[in-house]
């Protein structure tokens, strides 16, 4: 025998009362999760300052609006969340950077068939040195904004030939099911089926 149960929580009822109709602290929410999803783009999550917000939603929400009891569930729930989370990234921060030290913005690159023009018109590389004809040692940030840099100048026709003291470097693409990479450059290692 099977049986389903759906769990009524706290947070249910809240919205429930509210006719699902988003609170000042639900709009906040929202607003944290997209500042958070738009900075692990370019720095570790730890760094995010979940603290600021516990003041933010305190600060902004004001304290008496409709659905009370929803304003005041969120409040007290999002207080807890942002302050659990800041307590851990402030954590995980000291462990990494006792194990691995500061992690910079920035990483090297060594590049090759490029010229002082391609790096003067491709944004967020900043010379380094030049190390022959067509060869530099550049700086480019680190995570997210990488890759678009990385995409750009690859487009004008640079070659990498190390990143972050790596030659041997690991590239994921999606492609259609049928399609297989021969060329001399790279060695595909796997593929699997895209689950979206």
């Amino acid at each position: 025998m099977c049986s389903i149960f759906r769990v009524i929580t706290i947070g249910r009822l809240s919205e429930w009362s509210s006719s699902h109709e988003p609170t000042e602290e639900d709009q906040f929410a929202y607003q944290v999760a997209r500042k958070y999803a738009d900075f692990v783009h370019i720095r570790p999550f730890y760094e995010f300052h979940f603290a600021s917000q516990v003041k933010g939603l305190w600060s902004e929400a004001h304290m008496l609006g409709t659905h009370p009891l929803r304003k005041w569930e969120r409040k007290l729930f999002l207080t807890a969340d942002y302050t659990i989370e800041a307590f851990y990234c402030w954590l995980i921060e000291r462990m990494t950077h006792l194990t691995y030290g500061s992690e910079p913005s920035e990483t090297y690159a060594c590049i090759g068939n490029a010229n002082q023009a391609i790096l003067d018109r491709t944004q967020r590389v900043r010379l380094t040195r030049q190390v022959g004809p067509k060869a530099f040692i550049v700086n480019i940030p680190r995570y997210q904004e990488f890759t678009g840099t990385a995409a750009a100048l690859a487009e004008q026709g640079v070659q990498f030939v190390e990143i972050a003291g790596n030659s041997q470097i690991l590239v994921s693409v999606l492609a259609p099911q049928s399609w297989h990479y021969n060329g001399p450059d790279a060695q595909q290692l796997f593929s699997a089926p895209h689950s979206y």
